[in-house]
Order: C-alpha cells, then sequence, then structure tokens
C-alpha cells in the first residue's frame, strides 16, 4: 500500500503562465487607469479605461505567450529535430 506523501497545501493554484499573463493585464489596467485620470480628472472615466486596458492587456498578453517551450534535449543538443516547423494557418471554413 502506498501512502499519499503530499501536503494538503502542496497543489499549484495557478500556473506560471497565467499568473504573468494576469500580473502583465493588472499593470496594464493600472497604466490604463492613471493616464486616463491624468488626462481628463474622472474617476469613472478612469475606471472604465481601467476595466477595458485589463481585458484587453489580458487577451494580447494571451495571444503572445507561447507556452510551453519547446524541449531540446538537453544542454548543447541543438539537432534538426529540435527547430519545430513553422504552422500552416488553418482555413476559417471548410467547404465540400
Amino acid at each position: 500500500m502506498t501512502q499519499n506523501t503530499q501536503q494538503p497545501g502542496t497543489r499549484q493554484v495557478l500556473g506560471l503562465r497565467n499568473a504573468i499573463i494576469l500580473l502583465l493585464g493588472v499593470l496594464t489596467d493600472i497604466g490604463a487607469g492613471v493616464l486616463t485620470y491624468l488626462a481628463q480628472h474622472s474617476l469613472p472615466a478612469a475606471a472604465l479605461a481601467a476595466g477595458a486596458g485589463f481585458g484587453a492587456g489580458v487577451l494580447f498578453f494571451h495571444t503572445i505567450i507561447d507556452w510551453p517551450i519547446p524541449h531540446s534535449g538537453g544542454l548543447g543538443a541543438a539537432t534538426s529535430s529540435a527547430v519545430a516547423a513553422p504552422k500552416t494557418p488553418r482555413p476559417l471554413h471548410s467547404r465540400p
């Protein structure tokens, strides 16, 4: 019989990629809100701009941050199989 040696509090709740994307979204949120407040001196407008900045920032960083990084097989083991082939775009609509 095997025992579960993992402590109950050690489960990862949020992955590194998601944490980075949310952090960058919050930074975009703060920047948009502060710049809007400094330009218009309106707190409701700054809050709306901050919310839009957060949404746009998370969507943007989710799109550009690719994960996982391809594994090359070790240090200095660059082979032709480690280089990924370029992705070809799929058509949006398939025709019969």
